[in-house]
């Protein structure tokens, strides 16, 4: 038990110091990407208490008010699950477009709204803004397609209790 927390503490020290590279070098999250992936495979209690702890430190680096992240990740699940009442978003391509403008709303709110916590207004978008977030919900849903892949690599085809190891 007491390795396992200490897995886990160390897994997210690592995934934050990625996450951060990832930030400053092509300007999108990965905490996004592993909130979509996780979300059906993990029970939602673990589900919470990690992502509160991951996007509470990305607000504290990313000088963002406290709890925008959570709160608009929390949005940007909440689309994906009205999404899924109405359409399939598993492996299609009705999913697929469906993630990338719910990944784009998130990194559009990500650029308006912590202005609004703070200031009481929204921050300026512009079009370029729009296309930059369209094109990073692109690759975050193409990241979020790959490691679903090589997630699945990993089980078998009839059993997926059971990993593969050839």
């Amino acid at each position: 038990m007491f390795l396992n927390i200490l897995a886990i503490i160390v897994g997210m020290f690592l995934f934050v110091f990625i996450e951060n590279f990832f930030v400053g070098m092509f300007s999108f999250q990965l905490t996004i990407i592993l909130l979509f992936f996780l979300f059906k495979k993990v029970d939602w209690k673990v589900l919470l208490v990690i992502f509160i702890i991951l996007f509470s430190i990305s607000d504290v680096v990313g000088n963002l008010p406290m709890g925008s992240n959570l709160l608009m990740g929390g949005v940007t699940l909440g689309l994906l699950v009205l999404g899924s009442f109405f359409f399939s978003t598993d492996s299609d391509i009705t999913g697929f477009s469906i993630r990338v403008f719910i990944l784009s709303i998130y990194y559009i709110l990500l650029k308006i709204c912590p202005e609004f916590f703070v200031d009481g207004r929204f921050g300026i978008l512009s079009f370029k803004d729009v296309a930059f977030s369209f094109l990073k919900g692109v690759l975050s849903t193409f990241l979020l397609v790959l490691l679903e892949y090589i997630f699945a690599s990993f089980r078998k085809r009839g059993d997926s209790s059971k990993i593969r190891l050839k």
